[in-house]
């Protein structure tokens, strides 16, 4: 019994050792989250690239329901050959002071040319189409892309 020193060091080394171990445990699952998600931009970012959807006519005619005047927009819209499907694209028209954004849902594939119908925006004097391309990642979340044309009248 007189070696109780020896015995209280391999006590504090193991603890020692025992708390390096949590800490790089802890660090490990932050470095990993933070490295998953730029991965993930990443992906996202480079299917973006090659998408283009460019309006090729938009036709809004003013239409009146009851007291209210809005603007019945027809917009034609084109993509170019590269890039994967593409589920659809979110149109924001604007008359300069208001807004009004419709998210349409269409796959789109290369060189296709789709029409979007009368829709009824809610607003009058649209001076601007903007064509922004989206994907739905895993959790059915929304990611529009950096690639936006804009169509102005």
């Amino acid at each position: 019994m007189e070696n109780k020193k020896g015995m209280s060091m391999i006590v504090s080394t193991l603890i020692v050792i025992l708390l390096v171990l949590v800490a790089v445990g802890i660090i490990w699952v932050v470095a990993r989250n933070l490295l998953q998600a730029g991965s993930d931009q990443i992906a996202l970012s480079s299917k973006c690239l090659d998408i283009s959807v460019r309006a090729t006519a938009v036709i809004c005619e003013e239409f009146e329901s009851g007291v209210i005047l809005t603007e019945n927009c027809t917009v034609t819209l084109t993509r170019t050959a590269s890039g994967e499907e593409l589920p659809g694209v979110l149109l924001s028209f604007t008359n300069g002071s208001e807004n009004y954004l419709y998210e349409y849902f269409s796959t789109f594939t290369a060189l296709q040319t789709k029409t979007v119908p009368e829709l009824n925006t809610s607003i009058v004097g649209i001076t601007e189409v903007e064509i922004t391309p989206f994907f739905k990642d895993e959790s059915n979340n929304t990611l529009l892309c950096n690639a936006r044309s804009t169509y102005t009248m």
